[in-house]
């Protein structure tokens, strides 16, 4: 064992490897950190031109839409990314010449009234008026949440009088994925189902790697809405004639599955629904009326 053992280098030969080491890994770091703090200047400089007009912004930018202002939409709109990009975000502005800091914000409103959770929070924007507050969500449900408790706390609370919001997020639009498991469907018969309860924008059906297909149809839809301005959610089942299917999507509310009411799962509805004319108290073995059409939701059946 002591015969493999490598021999001990000179102290002085390992000093010299190490420093000619360092030397030649010297101008590389240089150029690395020179390479860095000019990619931030640049950057910091735009961005201040944009938000203040300080600094030289006659300076051509690569892919300008990206960081152009819209003045079209209010007084204060996001400088680094278009509307129709903005995801999960929200915008709070107040009025009558009042004034906040974002930790104020932050506290009283986000985290206070609305109930939000430091967790549930990606970003929060505070704008240089102290006027204007930006808030984006880690996800759509909490959106349509905040949308919510907001009209509900609007008037008994006092701060939220000088204050309004709205949402940046395309709330309306929606892309789904639909499982229908049956050589039977067609896809021209899913899109006219949907087209009871949404506007489809874009369907494509879904196939693998060899090009087969796999009985899951995606579409872009766009979501109808309510006098209050809350969003029609789609039913989480489809249902075309004796076949059966599910809906899914990024910001879907839980619902059951039988009778499609929020608040409960399929597993403890009580509820008796009959699948020929679509309505709640009954059994399909007991209904009257006349059978409902799957596609046009009509008492003519073409199913």
């Amino acid at each position: 064992a002591c015969a493999l053992r490598r021999p001990k280098e000179p102290e002085g030969a390992r000093t010299a490897m190490h420093i000619a080491r360092r030397r030649a890994m010297k101008p590389r770091k240089r150029e690395v950190e020179r390479r860095a703090i000019q990619l931030m200047l640049t950057w910091q400089g735009r961005y201040l031109s944009l938000l203040f007009g300080i600094g030289n912004a006659s300076r051509p930018l690569k892919r300008t839409t990206e960081i152009s202002i819209n003045l079209t939409r209010g007084p204060h709109v996001s400088r680094m990314v278009p509307e129709e990009d903005r995801k999960n975000a929200v915008r709070f502005q107040l009025m009558n010449e009042k004034k906040m800091d974002r930790k104020t914000f932050t506290t009283t409103i986000v985290l206070g009234i609305l109930g939000f959770l430091p967790r549930q929070v990606d970003f929060i924007f505070a704008l240089p008026d102290t006027q204007t507050f930006e808030v984006v969500f880690t996800n759509s449900m909490l959106v349509e949440r905040c949308i919510k408790v907001w009209r509900e706390k609007r008037e008994s609370e006092v701060v939220l009088i000088d204050m309004t919001m709205q949402s940046l997020a395309q709330r309306e639009t929606k892309s789904i994925t639909v499982a229908m498991l049956s050589e039977k469907i067609r896809i021209e018969d899913i899109q006219q189902w949907l087209g009871r309860f949404c506007r489809v924008e874009r369907r494509i059906a879904g196939r693998d790697g060899y090009g087969i297909k796999t009985g899951y149809y995606n579409f872009q839809v766009k979501l109808k809405v309510s006098e209050e301005g809350d969003l029609k959610h789609l039913p989480p089942t489809i249902q075309i004639g004796a076949i059966r299917g599910i809906i899914f999507y990024s910001g879907q509310p839980k619902m059951c599955r039988k009778c499609e009411q929020e608040g409960h799962v399929a597993a403890d509805c009580k509820q008796e629904k009959c699948k020929n004319c679509g309505e709640l108290g009954h059994l399909t073995r007991n209904c009257r009326e006349k059978i409902m059409c799957h596609l046009c939701g009509g008492k003519n059946p073409q199913l």
